[in-house]
C-alpha cells in the first residue's frame, strides 16, 4: 500500500475510533429524548419549614423550585447514648465499604457506595437544600421557551448531583407519579445505567406497580404540583450489631392555587397598594439615574408577565379581568415581540398594565392539600413498587443526608476533615452527563 493511501486510511480509522469514544449515546427516557444544554445550577437556601409551613406554602418556592428537597437532621435513637463519634473516607477499601464510622470507639458498618456517598456528602456540605427541579432554567431564554412550547421540560440540579447517577435518579423521582414511563429507567443508547449495588430491574413488576398507583390516583383530588422531601418525617439512626441503621422515607407535599384568592375587590385593593409601591420605586430610579420613562416600565411589565406565566399560568383569571391589552400581551409570544407591542403603547396604558399584572401576581397564593399529602405519603410501599431502583436511591439520599447533617452539627472540625477526603476521591462510576432538557413525548408528534 502506498504511503499516502495508508496515511489516509489510517486517519479515517483513527477518526472513526475517536468518534466512537467521544460521542456519547443518546439518553432517552421512554418516549422522551434527553439533551444537555447550558443550564443554571439549582441553588435554593429556603428551609422546608419556611417554604412549606403553616399550610400556605410560599408560591415563589413551590412554583419556581418545587421538585425534590431534603433538609432534615437525623436524631439518635432514644437508647443510643453517644460519647464520641468519628467519620472518615478510605479509598483503599472496596466500594461500599469506604465510609468509616466509629461510635463510642467501636467500628460501625455504614454500607453506602461511592456513587451515592460522594454527591450526598457534597450536598450536605453546601448551604442549599433543593436537589432537583423540573421548573429549571436554561442560560439561553429563547431556547428555553422553544423547549417549553414543544412540550419539554428544563431540568436543573444541585451542583453536587450534576453529572452523577444520583442526579438521574432524582429526575426520575420527581417524575415518579406523573409520567407513564416512570416504571422504566433512563437509557444510554440501549444500555441501562446502573450503579454499584443496584440489581437489574424487574420492569414487569414495575409496570404492575404503576398500574396499581394509577388506580389509586384516580380517587385523589386534583392538584397543581408537589414537593418531594423529608418534610414532617422523623429521621432516626441507631447502631444494631455494629451496623448503622437509619429510618425515614420521602414524603409528598401537594399544593394548589387558592381559587378564593381573586375577587374584584381584592384586585382593586392590590392595585392601590401596587401604585404606591411603584411610585416609591420610580422615585428611587430617578434619583439613581436608572429611570428612562417608558423603558423602565416596559422592563417591569415583561418581568411581571414572565412571573405570572411561571407561577400562576391561569388563562381563566386573565379572561376574568377583561383587559384587552393584558390579553394581547399574553397572546404574544417572547420578550422581543412583547417589547415591540409595548413600545407602540401610550405611557398611561403602560403604567396601568404594569399595575394590573403586578397586582394579579400579588394576590395569588398557594395552599396545601393536606389530606392528599398525608394520603400519598402514607403509601410508600405502593410508591416504591413503581420503580424500586429510583425509590431506594432517594431513601439512601434522605437518610444519609440527615445523618451527615447530624455529624456536621456535632463536630464541625471533623466534618471539614471528612469533606477534604471526599473532595480528593475520584469521580464515581458510572460516568454520567446529566441532561438538562427532557423533550416532549415523541408519540404525540406522530
Amino acid at each position: 500500500m502506498k504511503a499516502g493511501v495508508f496515511k489516509r486510511v489510517l486517519a479515517v480509522l483513527i477518526c472513526g475510533l475517536l468518534l466512537c469514544v467521544t460521542v456519547p449515546a443518546q439518553l432517552t427516557f421512554g418516549p422522551h429524548g434527553m439533551r444537555s444544554a447550558s443550564a443554571k445550577t439549582l441553588r435554593n437556601r429556603t428551609r422546608l419549614n419556611t417554604g412549606l409551613g403553616s399550610g400556605r406554602p410560599r408560591l415563589e418556592f413551590v412554583g419556581r423550585v418545587g421538585g425534590v428537597a431534603f433538609d432534615a437532621t437525623a436524631k439518635p435513637a432514644a437508647n443510643l447514648k453517644i460519647a464520641n463519634m468519628a467519620l472518615a473516607y478510605s479509598g483503599e477499601n472496596s466500594d461500599g465499604e469506604r465510609l468509616l464510622l466509629t461510635v463510642n470507639d467501636q467500628p460501625v458498618l455504614a454500607p453506602i457506595y461511592d456513587w451515592q456517598l460522594i454527591p450526598i456528602a457534597k450536598f450536605v456540605a453546601s448551604d442549599s437544600f433543593s436537589c432537583f427541579t423540573l421548573f429549571g432554567d436554561l442560560t439561553n431564554a429563547r431556547e428555553q421557551r422553544k423547549v417549553i412550547r414543544q412540550g419539554g421540560r428544563v431540568l436543573n440540579y444541585h451542583a453536587a448531583f450534576t453529572d452523577s447517577l444520583m442526579g438521574l435518579r432524582l429526575f426520575q423521582l420527581d417524575n415518579l407519579i406523573i409520567n407513564d414511563s416512570s416504571w422504566d429507567l433512563v437509557k444510554d443508547g440501549q444500555r441501562y445505567l446502573l450503579g454499584a449495588g443496584e440489581p437489574r430491574p424487574d420492569f414487569q413488576a414495575n409496570m404492575t406497580g404503576l398500574a396499581a398507583f394509577e388506580r389509586f390516583k384516580r380517587t385523589l383530588p386534583q392538584f397543581r404540583s408537589y414537593v418531594i422531601s423529608d418534610y414532617r418525617r422523623n429521621i432516626v439512626f441507631s447502631v444494631n450489631d455494629n451496623k448503622l441503621s437509619i429510618t425515614g422515607e420521602p414524603s409528598y407535599y401537594f399544593w394548589k392555587l387558592d381559587p378564593r384568592a381573586f375577587t374584584p375587590e381584592k384586585l382593586a385593593q392590590a392595585k392601590a397598594t401596587v401604585k404606591q409601591q411603584l411610585s416609591v420605586e420610580a422615585q428611587k430610579a430617578v434619583a439613581s439615574g436608572e429611570f428612562t420613562s417608558a423603558d423602565w416600565v416596559v422592563k417591569r411589565i415583561l418581568a411581571e408577565a414572565r412571573s405570572y406565566e411561571r407561577l400562576i399560568a391561569n388563562p381563566v383569571l386573565l379572561l376574568a379581568v377583561r383587559d384587552p391589552l393584558l390579553l394581547k400581551l399574553f397572546i404574544t409570544e417572547g420578550d422581543t415581540a412583547r417589547k415591540a407591542l409595548l413600545e407602540t403603547t401610550d405611557p398611561e396604558s403602560l403604567v396601568n398594565l404594569l399595575v394590573l399584572i403586578k397586582a394579579l401576581n400579588s394576590i395569588q397564593y398557594a395552599v396545601e392539600i393536606r389530606e392528599l399529602s398525608d394520603s400519598v405519603s402514607g403509601q410508600t410501599p405502593m410508591l416504591r413498587a413503581i420503580n424500586p431502583t429510583v425509590w431506594d436511591a432517594s431513601v439512601v439520599l434522605l437518610r444519609y443526608a440527615a445523618f451527615f447533617r447530624y455529624f456536621k452539627k456535632r463536630d464541625p472540625k471533623q466534618w471539614q476533615a471528612f469533606m477534604r477526603q471526599i473532595r480528593l476521591a475520584p469521580k464515581p462510576q458510572p460516568y454520567v452527563i446529566t441532561p438538562t432538557i427532557l423533550d416532549g413525548d415523541t408519540r404525540k408528534r406522530q
